[in-house]
Order: structure tokens, then sequence, then C-alpha cells
């Protein structure tokens, strides 16, 4: 069996893995009944643990040297091979203990906000954002990167973005958008708002009821 199947292998595991905490993690924020939260808790950092395990294997690393000295990949596994170094490089870098942590504030803080969404209470959710910021920060300096922690956080979901980038495309944009959302608001012609209000709940479910049935769903 060649090594990149070996790597694909052990890359599927992790989605699997990955994919069973993001079915607790939805399951969470839909189904949970109340008072459910620490048990869910312990249920999502049992899994970062297993997958946090599995990204680090040391037979990945092992993998990878093997496969990025050969010149016969073709460019998506070339890809595959280099993004996999990346997330490993990082995920090598993350103490495990720490990884847990993470994940039990996550789920910590989505309860809390639940709560207080519905007390109208921000102060009580405040100290939430206060450690989650932390948690990003301690990120950051883990990997490397205390200098600029917010352009990892985009890294991680924008690849190759960053603030700079971003700045330069938002000034770009503002040179056009500026004086167009300025004619706009300037012209004689004014958009009828009134089209928008007004729709009856029992008429809308029914409209929906039967677009979901013609595109063969049913709810």
């Amino acid at each position: 069996m060649s090594a990149y199947t070996l790597l694909d292998q052990k890359l599927k595991h992790i989605h699997t893995l990955a994919s069973i905490s993001g079915l607790l993690g939805w399951d969470e924020q839909v189904n949970l009944p109340p008072n459910s939260g620490d048990q869910r808790q312990d249920q999502l950092a049992v899994m970062a643990k297993l997958i946090h395990e599995a990204r680090t294997d040391k037979e990945i690393e092992n993998l990878l040297s093997t496969l990025e000295a050969q010149d016969s990949l073709d460019e998506d596994q070339t890809v595959v091979v280099r993004e996999t170094r990346k997330e490993y490089d990082r995920a090598t870098k993350l103490p495990p203990e720490f990884v847990e942590e993470k994940t039990r504030s996550q789920s910590e803080a989505y309860h809390a906000w639940v709560a207080a969404r519905k007390a109208n209470d921000f102060a009580s959710y405040a100290p939430h954002i206060d450690k989650q910021v932390d948690i990003a920060k301690r990120t950051a300096d883990y990997l490397s990167w205390s200098d600029r922690p917010y352009d990892l956080m985009i890294d991680v979901f924008d690849p190759g973005m960053d603030t700079s980038t971003i700045s330069r495309l938002f000034s770009d944009l503002k040179k056009e958008l500026i004086p167009l959302v300025s004619k706009i608001l300037d012209s004689d012609v004014k958009p009828r708002t009134d089209i928008f209000k007004g729709f009856p709940i029992p008429e809308q479910k029914a409209f929906l009821q039967e677009v979901t049935k013609a595109l063969g769903f049913n709810y």
C-alpha cells in the first residue's frame, strides 16, 4: 500500500472523528435537554482529545516526510500533502490539555450565551467573551503567531488571507461603493419598502411547504 493511500486513510479517520464531534455540537444547539450541558462538555472534550491524538499521530509525520521527498505526486496529491503538513505542524504545537480546555470553554460559552440572550443579560456573558479572546491569544502563542493573533484566526478559516489584504480589499471597495450609495440615497427614485412588509405567517408557512414539497422534501 502506497504512502499516499495510508495518509489518505488516516485523514479519512480524522474526518470521521471530526464529523462525530460536529454532530454532537449540532445536537447540543438543537436537541439537548436543559441542564445537560456539563455532560455534553465531557463528551466533546473526549472527542477533542481523540481528534487531537489522531491529528498528531507520529505515523502522519513519517508518511509526510516520505511523500514530500517524492516527485511523482499529482497536483491534487501535492496540495493534500502540503495542507496536511500545515495542519500537522500546528496540531503538534498544541498541548492536549489545552485542546480539551478550549473545547470545554466553547461549549460553556454557548450555553452561557443562550441563557444571557434569553434574560437579555450581556453582563453575565461578558466573562466568556474575555475567556475566548484569551484562548485565541494562547493559541497564537503556541503556534508562534503572538505578534499577529488575528491573522492566525483569519488563516484558519480563509487560508492565505490576512488583515493587510482585507484592508486593501475594503479600501478599494470603499472608493466605488461610497459614491454609489450616496448616489442611490440622493436619487429621486425611492424604493417601495412596503412590499417587504405584511406577509401573514400562515401564508408564509403554506408557501414554504409548497416549495419544499416541490423540491422533494417532506417536513
